[in-house]
């Protein structure tokens, strides 16, 4: 029979994982007798991917850009020592290795990902290897205090012009306000705003968004992709009506955190989008950029905030921040502390650290990662 079984056990299992952490565990090996064996190996590696094909008339297109961060291997086990032969039994080979600074999150998009992996090999003569890999999720850690952004206002406001038949009729006139723009996963955006409907077309849908914009980055082009995150839907809306948003609660999922820090081939922005269809007129679209970030901004939880006439970024600004050491490794010790609690961040105890699988999980279509494998990102989950 040979190999039965090979298997990788991250131990102790972390969710997730910082730069400068020490990852740790097994090598699980069961033979179930005397078996020709070259060697064990164990490989760990972490590395960026984008890629998707395009149909240009009679050729197709490939774009790739990749940057690995790390990529080492050990042999665990050679069988140089041993004749070349494992004898039959259970065996366990530990492995461990220190993350090194400057490496981003973990992320999982249609067309390029950032992953953290190790794999066993058993490499035998004149026969197929047996593997088995792990995937492990790594987070970068944004404090949104060291972005000065985050403690901004965002205030949408458009008034979008009818269409010819209902030049005779007013405006759609929307207006929405945050009290801030950086929040971080687990935290509650509550919206206010009002939209006014002064045409003479129904408004049959509308929606307010966060929006995840993805950027996939090779040397010849750039691809964007936009993901729904979170959303609140609006009533149907008939010509000359009005609704408000009073408090209306979005709660932030777990995701990335904005920019994907340290990765030159994707990047991550977030935006608070409303879209609106009426009958005959145009779709009204208007955006603002918000962040998300992994460490809350301290001073106080979210506060309500009235939408006003004045606009106080044009859409599509996008907000400068800065990030502390962010060409500094990021050494964590062994026995890290999690982020402060949302009591010791913003002074209120319903909120605490936690670690959540990301709303979004791999295809299974690149490489060996199966498919829904989920990273999973640090969220502030509400005391029960």
């Amino acid at each position: 029979m040979g190999i039965t079984n090979l298997l990788v056990v991250l131990e102790p299992y972390l969710p997730v994982y910082f730069s400068g952490q020490q990852v740790s565990g097994h090598v699980y090996i069961n033979v179930s007798s005397v078996t020709p064996l070259k060697e064990l190996v164990v490989s760990v590696k972490g590395n960026s991917l984008v890629n998707w094909n395009e149909r240009h008339g009679k050729s197709t297109y490939v774009y790739r850009a990749e940057e690995i961060y790390f990529n080492t291997s050990t042999i665990v086990w050679n069988g140089a020592d041993y004749d070349s032969k494992m004898q039959g039994g259970d065996f366990k080979f530990p492995f461990s290795i220190v993350l090194p600074g400057n490496i981003p999150s973990s992320f999982e998009g249609t067309h390029g990902n950032v992953r953290y992996r190790i794999k066993a090999k058993a490499v035998r003569s004149m026969k197929f290897d047996v593997k088995h890999t792990t995937y492990f999720s790594v987070n970068t850690l944004l404090d949104l205090n060291c972005c000065p952004a985050a403690k901004d206002p965002v205030v949408l406001r458009e008034e979008a012009t009818s269409c010819v038949p209902c030049l005779s009729a007013g405006p759609v006139i929307v207006s929405l306000a945050l009290s801030k723009a950086g929040y971080v996963p687990g935290e509650t955006l509550l919206l206010n705003g009002e939209i006014r409907n002064n045409s003479n077309s129904d408004i049959i849908s509308s929606n307010v968004d966060i929006v995840q914009t993805i950027s996939y980055i090779t040397k010849e082009k750039i691809r964007d992709e936009k993901r729904v995150v979170q959303n609140i839907a609006g009533p149907y809306l008939a010509a000359g009506g009005s609704y408000s948003w009073n408090n209306a609660a979005m709660t932030v999922p777990a995701v990335v955190p904005s920019q994907l820090i340290h990765c030159n081939i994707i990047n991550v922005s977030y935006s608070l989008m409303f879209s609106s269809k009426q009958v005959c007129c145009k779709q009204v679209k208007v955006h603002q950029p918000i962040i998300i970030g992994s460490i809350p901004l301290a001073g106080g939880l979210t506060t309500t905030l009235r939408p006003s006439a004045p606009v106080l970024a044009s859409p599509g600004t996008v907000p400068q921040f800065t990030i502390v050491g962010a060409t500094a490794p990021e050494i964590l010790p062994e026995e890290y502390d999690l982020p402060p609690s949302y009591n010791e961040a913003v002074g209120d105890g319903t909120y605490r650290p936690h670690h959540s699988p990301c709303m979004f999980s791999s295809t299974g279509q690149a490489g060996d990662v199966p498919e829904g494998w989920t990273p999973t990102y640090l969220t502030y989950h509400g005391h029960v």
